[in-house]
């Protein structure tokens, strides 16, 4: 893998497939919490716990039941499923996770460390699409927030 693939793999936020699920789970915050953040998390049973946070919140979910239909389900499986896969894709780009090896060095304008690099997509995320995909950075964590 080299420097170009290692660019490609930070540019995550600017693939069709995951603007268009992040827009289908936006559609699912109710225009009365304008200000509100939607969290869903998965249940231990498999289903889908959705909550809606208003500013001060912490994340609770259940806390203002809303009902998501199958597409916005097929959109939530299929954000969690290519984090996580985007997650090992940088692992294996970056072997180096938390300390620099003194045998690789990559270009000036990519990340030295591999928790960096995903730090930098998690950025990207919710800078570009205003969205927190939790398992790119806590792998057990199986939760998504998004922002109106």
């Amino acid at each position: 893998m080299d420097d170009n693939d290692r660019r490609r793999l930070l540019q995550f936020s600017e693939t069709p497939l995951v603007e268009h699920a992040v827009g289908t789970l936006r559609s699912c915050v109710p225009s009365e919490y304008k200000d509100g953040k939607l969290f869903l998390e998965l249940g231990v049973d498999g289903t889908i716990h959705v909550g809606v946070l208003m500013p001060g919140d912490r994340p609770s979910p259940g806390r203002k039941a809303i009902k998501i239909n199958q597409a916005q389900r097929t959109a939530f499986d299929f954000l969690l499923a290519t984090a996580a896969y985007h997650r090992l894709l940088i692992s294996q780009a970056w072997p180096n996770m938390e300390r620099q090896s003194r045998k690789r060095t990559y270009a000036p304008d990519l990340p030295q460390y591999g928790r960096h690099a995903i730090g930098k997509v998690v950025d990207d995320l919710e800078q570009r699409l205003r969205i927190r995909v939790c398992n790119i950075e806590i792998p057990d964590l199986k939760a998504i927030i998004v922002s109106p």
